[in-house]
């Protein structure tokens, strides 16, 4: 009998790291009893709003599991979406930022790809920044499965779903049991600790909270460029720490839920950028987000199911930036903040009465009470920015999933956004997914999205810092098409193959007006992108799990010259198995990217970087062990930046480690 129970358990965990499409088992359901037919067409919630197959979705959707975050030990949302085909993360030292299909402008923070926790959008209304490095509210250890949508989602998410759509799910307290308590460490004084706890009780009342602290000593940097331009050897010790604090709650009872996420993440900044005082340990940055949520969904009868929202988020930014002062040998530390306040709702119907249609009907609204932007210098005290604006958007919704035959669906959605900064707009999507046989199916996808401009992009102005507002910015827009085949080769193989191309338009991009030497941003890039995409995913009943993507695309601005950070050949490899005699789990992930352009079109080499992660749930009763080794080789890599810094390209992490305990009471 024990023999049973510890195969099922072994069974369900690998089923669970390996499949990257699909979602969460059902809880009656024996995942040793489930085909690969079965797990393909697992559910999933974020591509529709609703619930479906995967197999249904207008979207070939990504699914990162619980199981695959311990296996792989994946320390943040930026390492989670690394994973995922076609994506890619760099990092500035500060924050990390998401690539997509071969578009990553620098220093964007992530405006083109909508993050959402539980369905509720985090993208703040000043940066519209997606968080993904420590900054993001939720420690990975509470993440239940992150659903990546890849493709234009603005037909039902409106702004920011302009690449794809990131909704993060997060455990309830039947998850837990009882009580859960985390500790680890690592390299550059890596530590962090978290406590959790959670419980259903007999009443059907389901509660979960967690807190989790991480600090961080940080590795000295060595920056060539300052040792060049006399700022001492170029090195920076003691920089590069951070410390992050993260909270989370959960109630549910019957159709309601009550939530609240709180994250606060310090950074040392060790990079002197917006060309600020090398070395100094003054420079730093703090970000603060928060947003509490009333959820309420429903079944109104067989056919109908009623949900409806209410939240209310914040985020806080500050950075301070030392710099030279007028007289000779004094200092000036620069203040930079932005401080906004929103609440939203949004109700949605989602109706099945009509024969072959699963319709959906909803209306969002988001009252931005408090966006204010401040530029000021400490001592002596000069103010040269304080922007206070408001704003309200809202948008109406539809969508219908027409069953056109038993093997054929066409799901055709359109959305109407209203925003007071510029107006209305319009986006449709289209979905034609044909099950030709039990083994392949064919989508043909296309889409239309926007993103709305930033108030830092709308209203930032400072004559004495050299920068002015564009209040008449209008919001960029894409256009997709996408071909998805997914093939079922044999019982414990799966294969997609995918080839897309996006055109975008109203490109906004920070120029220089030659009349003034103001900086200022305007509607004028475009780009194009034409690409491919392969995945492979085999399974073996040992209980070991390869899977392996290759992505090749082609990204070019308006005059066909190559994007900037765009690599054009993107290979990833994440392979799990026992090591047999032994009650070790290894978990091996393997990231090549080849060479991309920095700003200043000096090429920045292609990387091969490969993490080794290994695990076990035997060694301790009621505990799991974890020992992860990043960059084992050793690799030295840099990442593009922005020109917020002196630096073209900034080297990455070397080899670090990190060991982790988890104990279950």
């Amino acid at each position: 009998m024990m023999r049973g129970r510890l195969r099922i358990k072994m069974h369900a965990a690998w089923l669970a790291c390996a499949l990257a499409t699909g979602g969460a088992i059902a809880d009656d359901a024996d995942p040793t009893q489930l085909s690969l037919e079965q797990l393909l067409d697992l559910d999933v919630q974020s591509a529709s709003k609703f619930t479906q197959k995967a197999s249904e979705a207008p979207s070939s959707v990504t699914v990162i599991s619980a199981g695959d975050i311990r296996r792989f030990g994946y320390r943040t949302l930026a390492d989670i979406l690394d994973s995922v085909r076609g994506l890619y993360v760099h990092n500035d030292r500060n924050y990390s930022y998401l690539g997509v299909r071969g578009f990553g402008p620098l220093g964007s923070y992530n405006s083109r790809v909508l993050v959402m926790v539980d369905g509720v959008r985090l993208n703040d209304p000043v940066y519209s920044q997606g968080s993904i490095g420590r900054e993001f509210p939720v420690d990975v250890d509470m993440i239940e499965r992150v659903e990546f949508v890849p493709g234009p989602s603005s037909a039902i998410y409106g702004s920011n779903a302009f690449f794809g759509v990131v909704n993060v799910i997060t455990r309830g307290g039947r998850d837990l049991g009882h009580l859960e308590a985390s500790a680890e460490g690592g390299s550059e004084g890596a530590r962090k600790g978290r406590v959790s706890v959670g419980k259903r009780l007999d009443n059907g009342l389901d509660l979960m909270a967690s807190v989790t602290g991480y600090r961080s000593s940080g590795a000295d940097r060595y920056f060539p460029e300052f040792a060049a331009l006399g700022g001492g050897d170029g090195m920076a010790r003691g920089l590069d720490w951070e410390r992050a604090s993260d909270l989370l709650f959960k109630a549910s009872l019957g159709d309601f839920t009550l939530q609240a996420v709180h994250g606060v993440r310090n950074k040392g900044v060790p990079t002197a950028s917006f060309q600020s005082i090398f070395g100094d340990p003054r420079e730093r940055t703090r970000d603060s987000q928060s947003f509490v949520e009333l959820r309420y969904e429903a079944d109104l009868d067989r056919d109908q199911t009623l949900s409806a929202r209410l939240h209310r988020g914040r985020y806080d930014y500050r950075g301070d930036y030392p710099y030279a002062g007028l007289v000779s040998g004094s200092t000036i530390v620069n203040v930079d903040g932005a401080s906004s306040d929103w609440w939203g709702s949004e109700v949605k119907l989602v109706n099945r009465s009509l024969r072959n249609h699963r319709l959906v009907f909803g209306a969002e609204l988001q009252r931005n009470t408090r966006k204010d932007q401040d530029n000021y210098d400490l001592s002596p005290a000069t103010t040269y920015i304080a922007e206070r604006h408001r704003a309200t958007q809202w948008g109406v919704y539809a969508q219908d999933d027409w069953t056109l035959h038993p093997n054929l669906s066409l799901n055709a959605g359109l959305r109407y956004d209203h925003h007071s900064t510029f107006g209305n707009i319009m986006n449709p999507r289209l979905g034609l997914i044909w099950g030709i046989q039990p083994a392949l199916t064919l989508k043909a996808l296309y889409g239309r999205a926007y993103r709305a401009p930033n108030d830092s992009e709308l209203f930032f102005s400072s004559q004495p810092l050299g920068w002015k507002s564009n209040p008449a910015l209008q919001p960029e827009r894409i256009e997709t098409r996408e071909l998805v085949a997914e093939w079922r080769l044999a019982s414990l193989t799966r294969a997609t193959v995918s080839g897309f191309q996006y055109r975008i338009s109203d490109l906004i991009t920070l120029t220089t007006d030659a009349g003034d030497g103001q900086r200022q941003y305007r509607n004028i890039g475009a780009a194009r992108v034409d690409g491919v995409q392969a995945e492979v995913e085999q399974l073996w009943r040992s209980g070991a799990a390869v899977r392996a993507s290759v992505s090749v695309q082609h990204a070019r601005d308006r005059d066909g010259n190559w994007l900037v950070n765009s690599p054009r050949q993107l290979i990833k490899l994440d392979a799990t198995a026992p090591l047999l005699g032994t009650p070790l789990h290894a978990g091996v992930s393997v990231r090549y990217a080849s060479s991309r352009l920095a700003r200043t079109q000096a090429v920045v080499p292609s990387v091969l970087r490969a993490d080794l992660t290994l695990s076990s749930e035997q060694l301790i009763a009621g505990a799991e062990v974890s020992a992860g080794i990043y960059n084992l080789l050793d690799r030295r890599y840099n990442d593009p930046v922005s020109d917020a810094h002196v630096q073209d390209a900034i080297e990455q992490d070397r080899r670090t480690f990190r060991v982790k305990l988890t104990v279950r009471f």
